[in-house]
């Protein structure tokens, strides 16, 4: 009877506007609390700070090298790894056992010493690193999964959202306060938590991780991530030379300039989309050139160039989050492995990132000898400019593409009457499918079977059911009737 009640309640919840409303609020909770590990740099100075039997940074260093083992392994196992953090224990294991290193490393802080009190330490960073390499794929993967259940848009804005409150709930300034040193170590069993309840409701279905990495969005944003990787090691450097900017605050003005530059930007794309090709590029070009020179006027026009170091750290935080939209619109438009994407483009970068701040950059500015309080303003003037740059040329190519008609498209018919091919071209721009998959999608809607498109396509039938899937995925469609019956009524 009880069983028979506890499946009547989940049926209820999946299949109700209160399921997509339950699901959205543990998603926004859970990564809330995930983001302030991004965001701060996996809390290095806060949490790792508290290690006195050895010196702290040898502590992140291993936490870094963990981390990066992790990414290995999601990267060359991603199935076996989504399959181990499905099962219903792991999960729990590995937060419980996070939260049991990070509570010790803070309730021993300055009690002890000697080599065996060394090595219970590192292993509870071992712990510490691996709680969080899981919590973040685990995350990951249940992003692409409620990208498939709600809609692009709906886990779009589920991003964004939560990155806003993750910051909003450890901003800097309370840096030396109890509660901002407790979220390292409440975080990830709380994130988890959250992840658990989810993934208990809505449980991983055979053949959900089974997509291979290949594919032409990736190579097309190519030198986009190379750039972005590149401004983050040029960001670490800028750390280095003054490790206290990133507590002059952030303040509302830096966030309002950033804003409406992106504002701006998003406008001059769409106009492009409308025909009004002639003054794209002239707005453009004095859209960047006014922001760039707005924040030349904050960093030189302040005595302390707090509001230019300000928009510093603020576009690096938003370049972040929209670099994690990007992954995600990618991973959906071609139904790609989110595991090996995200964990190659955005956490090994920040991995890099660390590592170069803290353990290269020092060393480099020593042995060259390099007036470091003398160089600030300048080399915050360029990263400046050069960040300004890349995020406009993401915000650019983002909407000029396909990709925010993936996010924002419209579910309903085309009001004119077209040929079959023109519904399934119009289709699969809407829903950001693939040229094959569109291929795919135009010989469903005649009614061949798998053999026959391969035997037209010259692909195997594999092949066929892997672009035919992510098609079902894309159009939220079960039958190939269905896909028919949608086609026919676009032609209508």
């Amino acid at each position: 009877m009880v069983e028979l009640l506890g499946s009547g309640i989940r049926y209820r919840i999946r299949g109700t506007a209160m399921g997509k409303r339950f699901q959205i609020a543990c998603a926004v909770a859970g990564l809330a609390l995930m983001w302030p590990y991004l965001q701060h740099f996996f809390f290095r100075v806060t949490f790792f700070g508290n290690i006195s039997v050895f010196d702290s940074l040898i502590g992140f260093g291993v936490f870094l090298v963990v981390v990066g083992a992790v990414i290995a392994v999601a990267a060359l196992k991603s199935s076996a790894v989504v399959r181990l953090l499905a099962r219903p224990r792991v999960m729990p294991a590995i937060a419980g056992l996070s939260l049991a290193g990070s509570v010790c490393i803070v309730v021993t802080s300055g009690s002890g010493e000697g080599p065996f009190f060394a090595a219970f330490t590192l292993l509870c960073v071992v712990c510490y690193a691996v709680g969080f390499a899981a919590l973040f794929f685990a995350w990951v993967f249940e992003l692409k999964r409620l990208v498939f259940r709600l809609g692009l848009g709906t886990a779009v804005s589920i991003v964004v959202v939560s990155a806003a409150l993750g910051y909003a709930i450890s901003p800097t300034w309370i840096a030396d306060t109890w509660f901002y040193r407790l979220l390292p170590v409440l975080g990830i069993p709380l994130s988890s938590g959250c992840w658990f309840v989810l993934a208990r409701r809505f449980p991983f279905e055979p053949g959900e991780c089974n997509p291979v990495l290949q594919s032409p969005s990736v190579k097309r944003w190519g030198l986009l991530f190379v750039a972005y990787f590149v401004i983050n090691m040029m960001h670490a450097l800028f750390y280095c030379i003054d490790q206290d900017a990133d507590f002059t605050g952030d303040t509302v003005l830096s966030f309002a300039v950033l804003f409406v530059f992106m504002a701006l930007l998003l406008i001059m794309a769409l106009n492009k989309r409308m025909g009004q090709n002639s003054l794209w590029y002239l707005g453009v070009g004095l859209t960047v050139v006014l922001f760039a020179g707005l924040f030349f006027a904050f960093q030189f026009g302040s005595s302390d160039a707090v509001l230019g170091m300000s928009i510093v750290f603020t576009i690096m935080r938003c370049l972040q989050i929209f670099v994690f939209v990007v992954l995600l619109v990618v991973v959906y438009q071609d139904d790609l492995p989110a595991l090996p994407l995200f964990g190659a483009v955005f956490l090994l970068t920040m991995v890099f990132n660390s590592v170069f701040s803290y353990f290269i950059a020092p060393w480099w500015i020593e042995a060259f000898d390099i007036d470091a309080s003398a160089s600030v303003g300048a080399f915050a003037t360029v990263l400046g400019f050069l960040l300004i740059v890349v995020l406009a040329a993401f915000l650019l190519f983002f909407s000029s593409g396909t990709n925010l008609h993936a996010v924002t498209y419209a579910r309903e018919p085309a009001p004119s009457a077209m040929d079959r091919e023109s519904a399934c071209q119009e289709l699969a721009r809407r829903h950001g499918m693939t040229q094959r998959e569109q291929d795919v999608l135009y010989y469903v809607s005649l009614g061949y079977n798998v053999k026959k498109i391969g035997e037209t396509l010259f692909i195997s039938e594999h092949t066929v059911h892997s672009h035919a899937k992510a098609v079902y995925r894309k159009l939220d469609v079960h039958a190939k009737q269905e896909v028919i019956d949608l086609v026919n009524g676009m032609c209508r």
